[in-house]
C-alpha cells in the first residue's frame, strides 16, 4: 500500500469509527480493486484514486 492510500485509510478509520478489522478488510478490498481493474472495468478508471470517498464511505 503507498503512503497516501495509508493517509486515506487512516482519515477514513477516523471518520467513520471503524475497528482495525473492518479498515483491514477495506484495505485490502482496495488493493484488489486496484489491481483488477487494470485488467477488468470495476469501477470508472477515474475514481481510482478516491476509492475512500466515492466507494467505500458509504458502506461503512
Amino acid at each position: 500500500m503507498n503512503h497516501l492510500s495509508n493517509i486515506e485509510a487512516t482519515n477514513f478509520a477516523k471518520s467513520v469509527n471503524v475497528s482495525r478489522e473492518t479498515l483491514a478488510k477495506f484495505q485490502l478490498y482496495a488493493e484488489l480493486l486496484k489491481h483488477w481493474q487494470k485488467k477488468i472495468n470495476l469501477i470508472g478508471s477515474n475514481t481510482t484514486d478516491s476509492l475512500w470517498e466515492r466507494h467505500f464511505l458509504d458502506s461503512a
